[in-house]
């Protein structure tokens, strides 16, 4: 078993299967582009404030958050993180 992630395993069979009446170079490109998304998103996601905010400060990146009933924002990671991004798009 590779240790190459699915969509990139599809990614470099329909790059194989290239024909030039299917659009297969560019859904392989589409899949590749996604994979880079979904890495970076769970990088982001994945992050511990307490690790990361006494090292880099406020400057740590981009910001998951949301106001609470007072007007505080909260810092949001993993599942919480998921929930307001489904939330803000419609998705819940």
């Amino acid at each position: 078993m590779s240790d190459k992630p699915e969509a990139l395993r599809l990614a470099a069979f329909l790059d194989d299967q290239y024909d030039p009446s299917h659009n297969l170079e560019d859904a392989a490109t589409e899949l590749r582009r996604l994979h880079a998304d979904a890495e970076r998103y769970r990088y982001l996601r994945n992050r511990n404030p307490q690790e990361i905010l006494p090292v880099i400060g406020n400057a740590a990146g981009v910001w998951i958050d949301c106001d609470d009933e007072n007007g505080v924002l909260t810092l949001l990671t993993g599942e919480d993180a998921d929930a307001a991004i489904d939330a803000a798009m419609g998705k819940t």
